[in-house]
Parts: structure tokens; sequence; C-alpha cells
């Protein structure tokens, strides 16, 4: 071949490896675009998550402070909702507080009409404002970086002008927990809990790096940081000079090593560990007839405000005789085991024009009684009552077996009242091979109701019966969704006299009575519309 032929090809040779290497690049960005475009939705969701987990933070301060703390801190003042709910405190909304005066004392306060707003639907009623608990929400215990020792701290204790502020090991005083709470403008004032009216602050108000830190009176730029958080870390950011953070100086970790102000300096790394000081709300009639509940005693920053739905005690029961206008779907929940020893006569609760729910969740209510008459009962149910009976926390253990006897029909149930177990037999019918006979088989069902809720008499007087309507009571509900009712020495578990009431059984154990008396669950002299069972 010839050095002309030789060129010719050698061109040819380039241009093929030319035209390769742009359809490479060209089929390098296709792939590209192509999967960019494919987990642009996830990118952008997973951004999304991020701040809706931000946002739910700050409407829930109990999660991860870390995540949107700039947020809660912007927020005013603020009241955030909190009600225990199986087991667990959730966020129920928030609203802004007054202030004013509650029992003598000058403090933040919510009323009563407001709380209910809220928590009404969890059974609250100004009764129960003993039930109702408040902190601060926006306390914190500062660390340095990664120390888990180490923490701001102001000498002493002393809350005065010119305290120094230091690093401290934790030994948990009241030294080393302070409030960060919205100065207006984005920033944030950082004061001891005990006392609002000083800052951790910048003596003299300048940004000269190596300036330090002092407790102060004064609330202006001196005492104002801007608090921003980015992953674990928090940093101080001075409202005198964008570049002045808060800093622990030479790095030092030890004892008594007083903070000051530099510039973007390796030391300006904190860790905020949110805490609570609970105390129970105290509260005072108000001029339209609710209740102002007090709160903190400083009208500023954030409060959080619980409510635990709780019948603890007798007099906790009784108060809902003395509410017949409960909110809709009202629950009260039995936070303990409770005995009730009553000697009065007629019924211990009478409920109308009401609809709410009692849950036992796992606990034993027993009620039991002195009273002679034949009537006597926890409850009389008077018209447009509808009330439900429910354990959301009590389990129950069943265990069944077949059991060979020839008496397949007519076994009596059976009421171990020592070991909570209760006995009962079902006779199963089996279509057999030739499609015409059936064979019956008994199965033993052992029910262990130990830790299930129950409404129990146990003596040594029991009442006529635990429910009663009469003739007078219309419009009448009463559903049982679960626990377990026991009444032992009395005549029945529900005794009607009402026009047509409606009972619901969709769960829940009725060990009846052991007295010969006839309807030892249930009693009607009229007609009854039941359902499930």
């Amino acid at each position: 071949m010839n050095d002309f032929s030789e060129t010719r090809l050698e061109l040819k040779n380039r241009k093929r490896k030319r035209r390769r290497l742009i359809l490479t690049i060209l089929a390098s960005v296709v792939v590209f675009c192509t999967v960019y475009a494919l987990i642009l939705p996830a990118v952008t969701m997973e951004k999304t998550a991020d701040e809706e987990t931000t946002s739910a933070v700050a409407a829930a301060p109990l999660a991860d402070l870390n995540e949107g703390i700039s947020a809660q801190l912007l927020t005013g003042k603020t009241v955030t909702y909190q009600v225990l709910y199986d087991g667990s405190w959730i966020t129920v909304g928030t609203s802004d507080y007054q202030t004013g005066t509650v029992n003598g004392s000058t403090c933040a306060y919510i009323t009563s009409d407001t709380a209910a707003k809220y928590f009404g639907v969890y059974g609250y009623t100004p009764e129960f404002d003993k039930n109702i608990s408040y902190s601060y929400n926006d306390i914190y215990t500062i660390y340095y970086k990664d120390s888990a020792e180490y923490v701001i701290d102001f000498a002493d204790n002393n809350i005065a002008d010119d305290t120094k502020i230091w690093l401290y090991k934790y030994n948990g005083t009241y030294a080393q927990k302070f409030r960060i709470w919205d100065a207006g403008g984005g920033y944030s004032y950082i004061t001891p809990l005990k006392n609002s009216g000083y800052h951790i602050n910048i003596k003299g108000g300048g940004s000269t790096d190596g300036t330090k830190l002092f407790l102060r009176h004064e609330s202006d730029n001196s005492s104002k940081w801007l608090v921003q958080t980015s992953g674990t870390y928090t940093t101080f950011i001075s409202a005198n000079n964008s570049t002045s953070y808060l800093d622990l100086t030479d790095g030092t970790v030890e004892n008594k090593n007083q903070l000051q102000i530099w510039t973007n300096a390796g030391n300006r790394y904190w860790r905020l560990d949110q805490i609570y000081e609970w105390s129970t709300a105290t509260s005072e009639t108000n001029s339209s007839g609710g209740s102002n509940i007090g709160l903190t005693a400083e009208s500023n920053g954030n409060i959080i405000v619980r409510y635990t739905p709780t019948i603890s005690d007798g007099d906790d029961i009784y108060h809902l005789a003395d509410m017949p206008k409960l909110k809709k779907d009202g629950t009260h929940r039995l936070m303990n085991d409770i005995t009730i020893d009553n000697a009065k006569t007629g019924f211990f609760i009478t409920l109308g024009d009401v609809n709410s729910t009692l849950d036992l969740y796992g606990h034993k209510l027993r009620y039991n009684t002195d009273a002679t008459d034949s009537n006597h009962s926890f409850m009389k149910l008077n018209s447009n009552a509808n009330f439900t009976l429910k354990d959301s926390r009590g389990a129950a253990k069943e265990s069944t077996e077949a059991v060979q006897t020839d008496k397949v029909y007519g076994n009596q149930a059976k009421w171990e009242s020592a070991k909570k177990y209760l006995t009962y037999y079902v006779t199963e019918s089996d279509l057999n091979a030739d499609g015409i006979t059936r064979t019956d088989t008994l199965v033993k069902h052992t029910v262990d109701l130990t830790n299930v809720g129950a409404l129990e008499s146990t003596g040594p007087q029991y009442p006529a019966q635990f429910f009663y309507m009469d003739s007078n009571s219309t419009n009448v509900t009463l559903n049982f969704e679960g626990g377990r009712f026991t009444n032992p020495g009395g005549k029945h578990i529900l005794w009607s006299g009402a026009d047509n009431p409606t009972i619901n059984v969709s769960g829940g154990y009725f060990c009846g009575t052991e007295s010969n008396a006839k309807g030892a669950t249930l009693y009607a002299t009229g007609s009854v519309t039941v359902s499930g069972g």
C-alpha cells in the first residue's frame, strides 16, 4: 500500500474514532439527564420531607429540637397544647396566651374556653384544671460541641450584672438552664431560667475579638443573638456584628473558662438539649363563668401545656355527674385501679344529654355499696345519654380445645373470680362427606382476664345493678366495646325499664352474677334493641 493510501486510511480511522467519541459523550449526556430526571422527584421529595419534619418539630417540640429550632424560636408568645393519648404525648394545637393576674400573681394565662377548644374532645372541662401542667417551651442545657460533660454556666448561680459566663462541668443546677426566646427581628435572648430580665451579654456592646461575656440586664443588641442550627450543632451570632460568634476561649474545655466573642473560630459550635420544668396549673373563676388558668410567671417566649385525661379517684368519677354538657366523644381514661365504697341510696352517677366514653385502660373500677334500696346502681342513664365503655389497653388471653364428651350441648359457663378465668363452651357443627349429616364437636374456651380492665363489685355489699334506665328514659344508647363486667352479689349488669333503648355490644366479657336472679346480665321490662355480642 502506498503512502497516500495509508494516509487516507488513517484519516478514516480518526474520523471513526471522533464519531465514536461524540456518540459516547452524547449517550452519556442522555443517560445522565434520564437518571437525573428520574431521581429528581426523589431528591425533591427528600427535601420536602425534611421541610415537613422541621415544620412538625416547630409544632411538636418534643421531637429532635435540632431540626427546626429557629422556626420554634420565632413563634413569639405561643402555647403548644399536648394531650396524653395511648401512652404518648400528642400535639393537638397552638395558640397565643394572655398576660394578667391569676390568684393574685401576674403571669401568662389561658382561659378554660381556650383549653376546651383543644382538650374538650378528651374530656376536659374546668373541673379538670388540676390535670393541666405547663413548662416554658424554650429551656435548654447548652453543651460544648461533642462534649457530654461541659456546658454553658453562669458563675456561682448568681443572677446579677457582671456575673461571668463560663464553661463548667454539668451538674444540673439552674446556672446551667437557659431559656432561648424571641427578641424580635429574627434574634433571640439567652436568659437564665429563673430570671429572663438578665441576658448573656457582650459587655459594653463591642465586637472586638476576645470580648468576654457576662450576665447583664441590658436588652439591646449586645444581648441579642442570631440562633442558627445545622445538623447537630448550633451557633450564636451577635446582633452587633454578623461575624462575631459566641465562642469558647482558646477551645479549652475546663471549668471556669470564660466565654467570649470571636470571628469565625472553630470553637463556636454548641449542642442544644431541650429540657422542661413542669408545674401544675392553678386557676380561678373568671367573669364569664369559666376559669383563667395561670401558667408561667414570665410572659415571654413559648409555653407548653399538657392535659392528662385522668380519672384517678372516686371524686373524679363523680364529676361525670356534674358535667351534663360533656363534649361529643369526650373520653375519660382510668389511670389506676379505683375502689369506691358508697353508702348513699339511689344512683352514684346520673348521666343525661351526654355523649361520653369511659376507657378502663386495663384498670379495675371496683364499686361497692352499703345501700339497701333495690334500685341502687352505679349509673343511671337518663334521656339522650350515649355512654360507651371501652378498654383500649387491656388484653385477654384465650385458648381453645376440643372436648371429648357425649354432652355437646347445654354446658354451663364458669367464672373463677380468684384466677380471673372465664370458661365457656361452643358447639361447632361440620358437614360430613355425605353432604347430609353433620358432626357436632364441643369446644372449650378458656379466657384469662387478669389484664383486662373491669367494672366490678367485690363486696361485701353489692349494687343491684351497674346500669339502670327507668321508664322516663328515652333515646338512650349504651355501648360495650371492651372490658369485663362482674357483679357477683348483685342481680344484674343492666336493668332497663326504658322505652326501647339501644345496647351495642362489640366487645367485652359479661361474667354476670352469682345470684339466681333472672336476667343476670340484662333484665328488661320492655323492648330492647341489642346488636353485636
